[in-house]
């Protein structure tokens, strides 16, 4: 029985089951042959190295049937046989790091598998294939002053399907006209220039504050 390649990398149980039917289960080491399937559990991957040099990854609850197809020539468009450059020096960091295998198997960054390629169509899924496009140039400086707005009237429903009618308000100002001034007379401002000057005190200094006749209460006099 031919070899297919060696176990580099394992987590989990993972088993060979030959066209006999004889199950083993593998470590890392050990010789994987052609024609065996090689399966992995929940939880569980693997990484075979074959005799080529390149690198066949499983994640967990998979399998793979280790035929002509596989040991073949490798084409370039092959989403399942990774380079053993990449996939190989990522493996050995997650090892030393202490890090499970899986999240490295789900990562195309580090060499992982991919979960589909279609090297034959020039477009992928959500591509949009026809359609209008349209070129429009911002300047802020057109139309600056000449913008223009559309108005809009709409109906008012209530629950009981009531339309309401066009209506309209005004809202009423009452007075605004200010109080007129209070009147101040300063008993000892004789030339009344609103001033006392030192000449002018004599004694004590009488104020009269008289309100003005449209005064009313909680007015403030200025």
């Amino acid at each position: 029985m031919a070899q297919s390649g060696k176990i580099q990398a394992i987590t989990g149980l993972v088993t060979a089951r030959t066209q006999e039917g004889q199950v083993r289960e593998l470590h890392v080491g050990d010789i994987v042959y052609d024609n065996e399937i090689i399966a992995t559990s929940t939880g569980a991957s693997v990484s075979i190295i074959q005799e080529d040099g390149q690198i066949i990854t499983l994640a967990e609850s998979d399998q793979i049937l280790l035929d002509e197809s596989v040991n073949g020539t490798i084409a370039p468009t092959d989403a399942v046989i990774q380079e053993v450059a990449e996939l190989q020096a990522a493996i050995v960091q997650a090892v030393e790091n202490n890090t499970d295998i899986d999240d490295l198997l789900d990562d195309p960054a580090a060499g992982g598998l991919i979960d589909s390629y279609d090297f034959r169509s020039g477009y992928h899924e959500g591509d949009t294939t026809k359609g209008d496009v349209g070129t429009y140039l911002l300047d802020p400086d057109n139309n600056r002053n000449t913008q223009e707005y559309e108005q809009f009237v709409g109906d008012l429903v209530d629950k009981a399907g009531n339309i309401s009618e066009p209506a309209s308000d005004s809202a009423i100002m009452g007075d605004t006209t200010p109080t007129s001034a209070p009147t101040v007379l300063i008993s000892e401002d004789t030339n009344n220039d609103g001033t006392i000057a030192h000449s002018e005190i004599d004694g004590t200094v009488g104020v009269k504050i008289t309100a003005p006749a449209d005064a009313v209460i909680d007015d403030i006099l200025r």
